[in-house]
């Protein structure tokens, strides 16, 4: 019978050798021993890749035939005894990575780096890995349900194993290098056999297995030629390319077990597409002169997927070709094998077009010029928020970074020091904050020009940051490194800001901007172009910048800034014409711009005029949180608001809350201190509440929109949700207060129901004014039955407080005149809360004031009986906000108040705190006149048109000396602050007003008219000053 003329291989070179040349009998020994280990081991890689093409004896037997087709028998038989060892062994190790132990897959589990890649899963755009991750996620939310389906573990345990192979299978030729460097101990597999191959060859077998997955040019970083074993010698460079090459063209039909599937369930998307490609395979040739390949693809994904490969095997044998001298040992000769057929056929057609594979694409330049025309922003101003953003967002990694170096130095004292992960904003000093102080900086240039800067002292912008800055919509979370920084931080300090769109902003105003920049390692200077220019990014070295941080520097034509024109000038009804009043309205834009955004800023903002002090933005006091003040439920921190109400810090959540009484309930969003746009859908209203809310917890990218001014719709329903949750958490804690007023003092209204009707029979009986007798003792039934409706009302008890009764309508009016009175905000509904504390604030003020008779109503303006006057009026500093008057039938002169009540109008001078005011311009405001300052009274009908008399009912007037713009004057000393108000061209103009319109009779002089003024001016600086000491006393406690 004639013998088959079965190829020469490897292993029949490798024993032949080993017979001629006893002293490498080793070499074949223990490749013999290593092959059966190996080969065992290797059928446990099924376990956590069943659904992966088989990597078990048959691939690596596979993977030694293609390289044995690669190289020929002529080749084979030139190979040196150490290089055939090597390959052999190779084949059977490459993979061994994909081994898994259990331990190992525990530890990484918990690791930063595979939570880093769960999220990445979750927002992946593979469906199957999406879905896979998306289910482990929710699963512990899911077990709550009483229908949640039954066949869970069975879900859990197929993503589980589907999630760990995709994560171990990038990492699996590093792993096999870690496994031979740890010489396969846990495996109990000994590749050396007791020293008898050297380590050293040992060793290079796991960097070479590593390559065959690693860049091309990797290979030509390896040794040539080096000792073998014995006398021998080995060439890594070759048996890389090799092993890269054999393992590549095992691209045959039988990767695949066949009842894998059956066994695992359905496969994921990449593992399907996988699985046809060699399903696909109809022809395959290999030979040392060339390789043969034809595919015929079912589907456009597996058509895709066999173009990859395609691509990867052209691209390798490219490579072998060009470095075939550089590669293999010299005696072997020759070259590397030509790609020379490559078909690749869908449903039995070539794709012509090419178009199985064609992808809808953006360059970055197109995504720019998009972004700037888009209208992503409806105010071209925005850029000013978008930069500061930027500026708070370096300054909190900044922040981090010292914290974590010398947390000594940044927290209290009770703050625990060793380990942040558990940090509440309030563990920081309150002086820490403005060590990282944001300045917007203004300055009028030549031609037109106006220079904006926005100056922080945060991290610095590297070069790689730069470029990381000029891929559209990248944030500090695409940077690996950085991003594992931020997420060790608390969520509330995270950064929110993604550079590419937000610098973007900037060319709305301007085509060109620059960045002066001083990271850790070194200044530089970043001029940015728009794409209507060139759109060049030019980097330069040097002393730009002194500081550690970052200069934004925009330089715009003044026209690109909108005027402040909002009344600032012309209602004023003394306004005289400035020479700079044009340039004065374009800082007051900015000013504006930059607060309208800024709900409470997390570091001190400066915005500054030439580099002079103009305003400071009102950072979060979060040390308050921290005082002996603050009370504590559960996870809130409460304490009482500086603006009215109370502040809560959600330590849970990372939520800040401001609550307060209000007329009408309302609130207000903000992310990070940033306002965001209203959504009424998402406010859980209740009555008579404010509830103002900031979200620190939530991550921007997946909750707000791109221009970050709203919600993403998709998340609405969430956010409804927790905003519920939160107003319920808030309610319950108001209603368990035993001192209800304290805390909320500053907001406190008085919604009673009822108060509408009551109002509309008052204008009733005006109307019907000389039958009053008639109308209330005999008028027709129409009017009788409205006369006997209940309203609720506050009522002096014999117990010596008030109580909270129902009184006709009828029997109120009666006696209009002779009650005192108490004005409150108007609310047609009226919650149960807002019973609760209407009776404990009367009784507050009771204490101060005893009304025997005491009515509430809505709107004080509502109710208006021809010839009635207010002629008394108090203001309570226990209740602020609330309003008490009495009627008389001749208007007041002046008003005598208490001490207390007049510092709370002597404010309303320049706040416009409109208890009884006039005006909610921004120019002046008036307040009712005053005593002491009686010389300066004014009748209703004498206030200018500029002036909104909104209570007819007090005729008796003091206007403002104080314009918009003196806030800042009154930083100086008192004398100072009196002479730059009354010397002023406006004031001139309103002391002549004054003096021609005063209710007044009695001869007065100009003099004595400014010399009132000056007065006033005096004891508002003193209650103003007054305040400020005692907000200061109270920090120091």
């Amino acid at each position: 019978m004639e013998l088959l003329n079965t190829p020469y291989g490897l292993e029949e070179h490798l024993n032949a050798i080993c017979q001629q040349a006893p002293q490498f009998g080793n070499l074949y020994s223990s490749w013999e021993l290593n092959k059966r280990s190996c080969a065992s081991a290797l059928k446990q890689v099924a376990q956590n890749y069943p659904h992966y093409s088989v990597h078990d004896e048959l691939h690596s037997q596979n993977v030694i035939s293609n390289m044995e087709q690669v190289l020929g028998e002529d080749r084979i038989r030139k190979l040196s005894p150490t290089d055939t060892w090597m390959l052999l062994q190779l084949a059977y190790l490459h993979d061994f990575g994909m081994l898994l132990l259990y331990d190992n897959i525990e530890n990484e589990w918990k690791s930063a780096d595979f939570q880093e890649y769960f999220q990445e899963c979750r927002e992946s755009n593979n469906p199957s890995i999406k879905t896979a991750a998306d289910y482990l996620y929710n699963l512990k939310e899911n077990l709550t349900k009483a229908d949640f389906e039954k066949t869970w573990p069975l879900h859990v345990r197929r993503y589980t194993t589907h999630l760990i192979a995709r994560y171990y299978r990038g990492k699996h030729a590093a792993l096999t290098n870690q496994y031979i460097a740890n010489r396969l101990d846990r495996w109990g597999i000994d590749l050396s056999h007791n020293g008898l191959i050297q380590p050293r060859l040992i060793k290079l077998l796991g960097q070479l297995s590593m390559l065959h997955t690693c860049n091309q040019e990797d290979v030509l970083k390896l040794d040539y030629i080096s000792n073998g074993y014995a006398a021998d010698y080995i060439h890594p460079r070759f048996l890389a390319e090799m092993l890269r090459l054999g393992d590549l063209l095992d691209a045959d039909n039988s990767r695949f077990e066949p009842t894998a599937e059956l066994v695992t369930g359905e496969l994921p998307q990449d593992s399907a597409a996988h699985k046809g490609k060699h399903e696909a395979t109809i022809h395959l040739l290999i030979t040392p002169e060339q390789i043969e390949y034809r595919a015929d693809c079912p589907n456009h994904s597996v058509y895709r997927e066999t173009r990859v490969f395609l691509d990867w095997l052209e691209s390798e044998l490219t490579f072998a070709a060009i470095n075939w001298l550089s590669l293999i040992p010299k005696e072997l000769g020759g070259t590397a094998p030509r790609l020379t057929k490559k078909e690749l056929l869908l449903n039995g057609k070539p794709d012509i077009e090419n178009t199985s594979d064609l992808r809808f694409g953006i360059s970055q330049e197109k995504a720019f010029e998009i972004i700037e025309g888009s209208g992503i922003y409806n105010d071209k101003m925005i850029f000013l928020r978008e930069l500061i953003q930027n500026a708070e967002d370096a300054s909190k990694i900044q922040l981090w970074r010292d914290l974590q170096k010398r947390p000594d130095l940044y927290l209290v004292d009770n703050a625990d020091k060793n380990d942040l992960s558990h940090l509440q904003p309030y563990d920081i000093k309150a002086e820490a904050f403005d060590s990282y102080k944001i300045t917007v900086d203004m300055r009028q240039e030549p031609d037109e020009k106006f220079r904006i800067r926005i100056i922080d002292r945060g991290t610095g912008m590297s070069v790689d940051t730069v470029k990381q800055m000029c891929r559209v919509g990248t944030s500090y979370h695409q940077d690996k490194a950085r991003r594992r920084e931020i997420e060790a931080m608390p969520a509330w300090l995270r950064p929110t800001a993604g550079f590419g769109i937000g610098l973007q902003s900037v060319f709305l105003v301007a085509p060109v901007f620059t960045i002066y920049s001083r990271p850790e390692e070194g200044a530089i200077k970043v001029t940015v172009e728009s794409r209507k220019k060139e759109g060049y990014v030019q980097i330069e070295k040097g002393e730009f910048w002194e500081e550690q941080g970052t200069c934004v520097e925009v330089i715009l034509d003044k026209e690109q800034i909108p005027d402040a024109n909002d009344s600032l000038f012309n209602n004023d009804f003394f306004d005289v014409n400035y020479s700079d009043k044009t340039l004065n309205l374009k800082y007051e834009k900015i000013f504006r711009t930059v607060e309208s955004h800024e709900n409470s800023a997390f570091f001190p903002i400066e915005l500054t005029r030439e580099a002079v002090l103009s305003r400071e933005l009102a950072k979060t006091d979060w040390y308050r949180f921290q005082t002996e003040k603050c009370q504590r439920s559960a996870s809130l921190r409460i304490v009482r608001s500086e603006k009215g109400g109370l502040d809560i810090w959600d330590t849970k959540t990372y939520t800040l809350l401001h609550v307060a009484w209000c007329p009408v309930p309302k609130g207000e969003f903000s992310f990070k201190g940033k306002r965001i746009e209203k959504d009424d859908s998402l406010y859980a209203y209740e009555d008579n509440i404010s509830l103002d809310i900031d979200f620190y917890g939530l991550d921007a990218k997946n909750y707000l929109s791109v221009n970050r001014q709203e919600f993403k719709a998709d998340k609405k329903d969430e956010i409804e949700k927790q905003v519920c949750v939160i107003t319920k958490e808030v309610v319950d804690y108001l209603l368990t207060l035993d001192d209800i007023c304290e805390p909320l003092e500053d907001k406190l209204y008085f919604p009673l129901g009822g108060s509408d009707i009551f109002d509309f029979y008052l204008n009733l009986w005006q109307i019907a004014d000389e039958n009053q007798e008639k109308l209330m003792m005999g008028s027709p039934k129409k009017y009788l039955e409205p006369m006997s409706t209940k309203v609720k009302t506050l009522c002096w008890s014999q117990g010596k407080q008030y109580e909270l009764k129902e009184t006709k309508v009828g029997e109120m009016i009666e006696n209009y005149k002779n009650f005192n009175y108490m004005y409150h905000d108007f609310n047609r509904s009226f919650s149960d809360i807002a019973y609760a504390y209407c009776c404990k604030i009367a009784n507050t003020i009771a204490k101060e004031v005893n009304f025997q008779e005491l009515v509430l109503f809505g709107h004080h303006s509502d109710i208006n009986i021809p010839g009635t006057y207010i002629s008394q009026i108090w203001l309570f500093p226990k209740a602020d906000g609330i309003l008490a008057y009495s009627l008389d039938n001749a208007p007041a002169e002046y008003f005598e108040m208490s001490e207390e009540s007049k510092a709370r109008y002597l404010k309303a001078l320049y706040y416009g705190q409109n208890f009884g005011g006039t005006n909610d311009l921004p120019r002046r405001y008036a307040i009712p006149a005053l005593k002491d300052y009686s010389e300066l009274t004014l009748r209703s009908s004498d206030v200018p048109v500029g002036f909104l008399i909104n209570d007819t009912r007090i005729d008796a007037w003091t206007i403002s000396p104080l314009l918009s713009m003196d806030k800042s004057v009154g930083n100086c000393q008192k004398p100072e602050f009196i002479v730059r108000v009354t010397q002023s061209a406006e004031f001139d103009k309103l002391a002549d007003y004054v003096l021609e319109h005063r209710a007044d009779p009695t001869p007065c002089t100009k003099e004595e008219i400014v010399e009132a003024y000056k007065r006033l001016l005096s004891d508002y600086y003193d209650v103003m000053h007054e305040d400020e000491a005692l907000k200061e006393d109270g920090e120091e406690e």
